[in-house]
């Protein structure tokens, strides 16, 4: 089984300036690629410490992929660390040093010399180009202390990193490290703690496979993880996933690879020719920029308007008397917002639609705001459809109670995940 290991170098990962975002990237491509990733470090720009870094992971993982400090600084130090962990000289590389002379040519930029320091590589390193930035990368395959270790560096600057880390798997420099197989079932809004209930069981029978969870609010993916190497082993992962399936099957929106919700969602708008406006109260617009973070939303997202005062929403079409005789949060509410856009959306004439959707948003998102009657929590939603085909329009509207832990907040800090 080959153990892959990621190590993050910089100051700024660490004084909490930059977020580590290489180690999540990495980590799922490793993955995807049939490593076990088992362990992870982080080191600031000391010399010492990222030699005594590549030391500790060298003595416990077959492949080490490290970024940052490949830079043109003072303390971009990594370069000269790997060639004293390798015990070899750090020289100029011939082709390091002509890719950074026709980069800054083509640039129309001078060749400094703290320029010129990041074509100092280990002599027993090979060089990876980098297409976007003007440090070069490098990796190290062959013997160290009697076993074989591949070792690969690249720039701290994922924009960077990520297009260099797929240039090296187009070489074939990172071979598929192991039998590895998963299988993913993606669940939304269930609850980690039920679903382990249900499959503790099933994970001791199971073993050696093992059961992974990866909750992000509001999903939960869990994925059965193991070495498939016999026809032994194959029968023993048919009957596991068999046995969860048989759980989770029911619960989930997706199974067999890792997919997220707002994606799902985006597919089937887009393969159902739908266009969609979202009109929110609570949400403010929450939910209309978490469709807008999946590539290709333009496809189907017309618009989103939030009406959060009550003013706003007689602007948008809710009768005044709505709101005085059930108030603004009450699916009466909810279903005349959803009308009201829909109206909105039939000026609309892109050709080929067949559906066009209104889905509204409100209630009390708390903490504060709740009465006896309407506690915190209490939403309502409608969805206003037109099937173009038949003229018909149908609106729907649901009561949602959500548990007062599940505030805005918790859904907000879920926005950046995917970017």
């Amino acid at each position: 089984m080959a153990i892959a290991e990621v190590l993050t170098i910089g100051n700024e990962i660490l004084d909490g300036r930059v977020t580590d975002t290489n180690r999540v990237y990495l980590g799922k491509k490793l993955t995807e690629l049939g490593f076990e990733v088992r362990h992870a470090q982080s080191v600031d720009d000391n010399l010492e410490r990222v030699v005594q870094a590549l030391e500790l992971a060298a003595s416990r993982s077959e492949l080490v992929v490290c970024t940052g400090g490949l830079g043109p600084t003072g303390d971009d130090l990594t370069s000269e660390a790997v060639a004293k962990f390798l015990n070899c000289p750090w020289e100029s590389n011939p082709q390091a040093e002509a890719f950074l002379v026709k980069l800054f040519v083509e640039r129309k930029r001078d060749l400094s010399e703290s320029q010129l320091k990041q074509a100092k590589l280990p002599t027993l390193c090979k060089m990876i180009s980098n297409p976007v930035g003007t440090a070069p990368g490098f990796f190290f395959q062959g013997d160290y202390q009697g076993k074989e270790l591949t070792l690969c560096f690249f720039p701290g600057i994922p924009k960077e990193m990520q297009p260099m880390f797929e240039g090296i798997l187009k070489l074939g420099v990172l071979k598929e490290g192991t039998s590895l197989r998963k299988y993913t079932w993606s669940t939304l809004f269930t609850s980690e703690g039920a679903l382990q209930e249900k499959l503790k069981k099933i994970e001791q029978d199971i073993l050696p496979l093992r059961i992974g969870f990866r909750t992000h609010l509001p999903e939960n993916h869990i994925s059965l993880m193991g070495n498939v190497e016999s026809k032994e082993d194959d029968q023993k992962w048919i009957e596991a996933r068999s046995k969860l399936n048989a759980v989770l099957a029911p619960l989930s929106y997706h199974m067999g690879t890792e997919r997220n919700y707002e994606e799902m969602l985006l597919e089937n708008l887009i393969k159902a020719k739908a266009r969609v406006l979202f009109v929110e109260s609570c949400t403010a617009g929450l939910v209309s920029h978490l469709l807008s973070q999946v590539s290709g939303a333009s496809e189907v997202l017309w618009g989103s308007q939030v009406c959060y005062a009550n003013e706003e929403k007689f602007v948008w079409g809710v009768d005044p008397e709505i709101i005085k005789a059930h108030g603004a949060v009450s699916a009466e509410c909810a279903d005349a917002m959803a009308r009201s856009g829909l109206t909105r959306l039939q000026q609309d004439s892109s050709e080929g639609l067949r559906f066009r959707f209104c889905v509204s948003t409100t209630g009390i998102a708390g903490p504060t705001g709740g009465t006896p009657e309407k506690p915190v929590g209490t939403m309502y939603t409608a969805i206003a459809v037109e099937n173009l085909s038949t003229s018909e329009v149908k609106v729907t509207t649901q009561k949602v109670e959500a548990p007062t832990f599940l505030d805005r907040k918790l859904f907000s800090s879920t926005l950046p995940r995917r970017l």
